[in-house]
């Protein structure tokens, strides 16, 4: 680091005089913010002895008991680190380097080099040098307890009584415990306190109950997260806890930090594309159905919104193509197709499954994206023959068909990303597939329809 002139440090003093802090005094003048920090705090402290020397060193013609009685003012906190080193002219490292040496060696300046064949490098060599060095550190672990001591019955406890957060409660008792350890009586921690005798006998006993009861809860969710494919998060986690092990009392707060401390999070997909990518897309009119859904994605009653789409999923020499339906009243798949190839026929056979089954879809609203085989004239033809209102996502907007676009995803975390280490063949990409909807539709519990399953709340409602 090169030399500070004294002109540098007179501007430096004039923009202290002027208000200016270290750091804003470093970005002006292009030094390092250490050193104006350092400059500032003597400034504050009355010392402007900084600006024409050099460097002050004036600490080494200390002697070791000046050095000391520094060391154990810094220790029981008579005073605070950044007040000695402006009332000494002492820099911050110099003292936290005595108060090492203090604390480990007994003396507070340790001489450099090597050590020498059998003897010491810290200027104590005799056996009653020894004992003195021993009895420095006693002096130093005792103020540090000291202080420790003091701040807990000063500060802690009596700003923490009479709150009756639970929380709050398990920090004090924790600091009564800390306080019973310093030789602090517990009676005297706990009137300052404000807590019953029993309470802190009682944590006590069952303090190490809750880290066990945290290992019961973590080998449940790994037991759920292995049978539904790592796909459930936080609170559907919560609900699966409460009603297959009984625990009633349990908060989703709990659930997160088990989850999060033995790596039980849900696998969920990583976002493919940045955050409005699709939204700065330009937008063109075009003569097509236009956005009647227009986000609104519930509905009063069965087979009044539907929404459909096309995925591709990579097999064995190929894709395969699903085209399904769901219905936003139970979000439930209604109806589905897999080919090897993508064709006009594929859409309007998820539709005509809907009429094989009895279905009266005049006036349901289908909603759909703009690929070319939703706006082709046969399948918009085939919709307004049916009495269907079609409805047409805008151009470069996926959110405005985001339910069917989220089943999609949900189906290939939860089922295809599990597996990469080889590619399924068509066969049992099908069966793959067929297991995952009518898993989805019967047993998926999901949280907008309170914690059941698309068939379980059709059931329930009817």
């Amino acid at each position: 680091m090169s030399k500070i002139s004294k002109k540098t440090k007179l501007k430096a003093l004039k923009l202290f005089k002027q208000g200016c802090k270290g750091k804003a005094t470093a970005k002006r003048l292009g030094l390092n913010p250490s050193s104006t920090r350092r400059w500032c705090k003597q400034y504050e402290g009355g010392n402007e002895s900084w600006v024409y020397c050099t460097y002050d060193r004036r600490y080494e013609a200390m002697n070791e008991q000046v050095k000391e009685g520094i060391v154990l003012k810094s220790l029981s906190k008579e005073e605070t680190k950044s007040g000695l080193c402006r009332k000494y002219a002492l820099s911050i490292s110099v003292l936290n380097v005595w108060i090492r040496n203090y604390t480990e060696y007994g003396v507070c300046t340790r001489k450099k080099g090597r050590k020498r064949k059998g003897g010491h490098n810290d200027g104590i060599g005799t056996e009653e040098d020894g004992r003195a060095r021993e009895a420095r550190k006693a002096t130093a672990v005792r103020a540090q307890g000291d202080a420790r001591r003091d701040y807990l019955l000063q500060d802690v406890l009596p700003n923490l009584r009479g709150r009756g957060d639970g929380s709050v409660k398990k920090k004090v008792l924790s600091a009564v415990a800390e306080a019973r350890k310093l030789g602090v009586p517990v009676t005297r921690s706990l009137k300052l306190a404000g807590i019953c005798p029993s309470t802190y006998y009682y944590w006590e006993q069952h303090k190490d109950d809750s880290v066990n009861n945290d290992v019961s809860i973590a080998s449940h969710i790994r037991q759920i997260q292995e049978e539904t494919n790592w796909s459930y998060g936080i609170p559907r986690m919560t609900q699966e806890l409460k009603a297959r092990f009984g625990y009633v009392q349990l908060n989703h707060k709990r659930v997160e930090r088990v989850m999060k401390e033995h790596a039980l999070n849900a696998k969920v997909r990583i976002r493919r594309f940045p955050k409005g990518y699709y939204r700065i897309r330009k937008e063109t009119a075009r003569e097509l159905p236009q956005n009647i859904l227009a986000r609104d994605f519930s509905a009063e009653g069965p087979m009044c919104k539907l929404v459909t789409d096309i995925t591709y999923l990579r097999v064995v020499g190929g894709w395969l193509f699903l085209a399904a339906v769901k219905d936003l009243y139970d979000n439930g798949i209604v109806s589905y197709v897999m080919e090897e190839h993508q064709s006009l026929a594929m859409v309007i056979k998820a539709i005509q499954q809907l009429v094989d089954k009895g279905f009266d879809l005049h006036g349901v609203l289908i909603h759909s994206d703009r690929g070319w085989t939703y706006t082709n004239r046969a399948y918009v033809d085939y919709l307004r023959g049916l009495g269907v209102v079609q409805s047409m996502s805008r151009r470069g907007n996926c959110w405005d068909n985001a339910c069917i676009e989220n089943f999609f995803g949900l189906m290939k975390c939860e089922t295809i990303y599990q597996n990469r280490k080889r590619l399924l063949t068509k066969e049992e990409m099908e069966q793959l597939v067929r297991e995952y909807i009518a898993w989805y539709n019967d047993k998926r519990i999901q949280k907008k329809l309170g914690y059941r399953s698309p068939v379980q709340y059709r059931q329930s409602v009817a």
